[in-house]
């Protein structure tokens, strides 16, 4: 009798370190992730634009960036912008989340004559709602694949409106060095697939993103 309680006392103890332990690995049922992503990287960047009235040469370059620390208004596309994410797994492994952007700018250059300095201001918006999949190889390193659609928006000095969705895709490897938190950092892919530039005065022009780059980010989850 005595051996049969120690084994059962036993296996007891087993079966409920192996939950605790499974419980502590990231991506498991009922996860709630919250996240400060894009922080800093390296990014190459397509921009390129229709004319603005028939006839008239467009807009096409490139511009390859590298941040350690917040972007901010330095990013050259809204993709870059520092963003934070909410992520919840609706099963083992599987994520439903988004992204959320927001910067403004305003800059006065005072030119040194007579007059009102030069002024400008800018807001940017983007959000990206996602789906993602997370396969912990331990409890420390693993990879966290998402994809899903962003909108993005942008305002200059009110002289127009330039939005746009695109599709953006991501493969995060995560790192934990402890319990509910963890280090992000893997390729990201974003590209417009259509994009307006809406004038105040004049025609409405094409205008689109792309944006290739190695991404890191934060996170904690519950």
């Amino acid at each position: 009798m005595r051996r049969k309680l120690a084994n059962f006392v036993v296996l007891a103890s087993a079966l409920l370190w192996s939950h605790a332990a499974s419980a502590q690995v990231f991506g498991n049922k009922g996860d709630a992730a919250f996240g400060a992503e894009r922080l800093m990287g390296v990014h190459s960047d397509h921009v390129f634009q229709d004319g603005a009235v028939p006839g008239e040469p467009g807009r096409d370059y490139d511009v390859t960036t590298f941040g350690l620390g917040w972007f901010g208004h330095a990013a050259a596309t809204p993709f870059d912008l520092p963003r934070i994410t909410f992520d919840y797994f609706i099963a083992n492994h599987w994520s439903l989340g988004g992204a959320l952007a927001y910067a403004t700018t305003d800059i006065t250059v005072n030119n040194g004559r007579d007059g009102a300095p030069d002024t400008s201001s800018g807001a940017e918006f983007l959000f990206n709602p996602r789906v993602g999949y997370a396969h912990m190889f331990g409890r420390v390193v693993g990879i966290w694949p998402r994809a899903g659609l962003t909108y993005h928006s942008e305002t200059v000095n009110n002289n127009g409106n330039l939005n746009g969705f695109a599709l953006g895709i991501e493969a995060e490897f995560v790192f934990v060095p402890a319990t509910h938190f963890a280090f992000l950092l893997g390729p990201s892919f974003d590209l417009d697939f259509t994009g307006r530039w809406r004038p105040t005065q004049g025609s409405e022009v094409d205008h689109g993103y792309r944006s290739i780059g190695l991404q890191v980010g934060l996170l904690g989850w519950i």
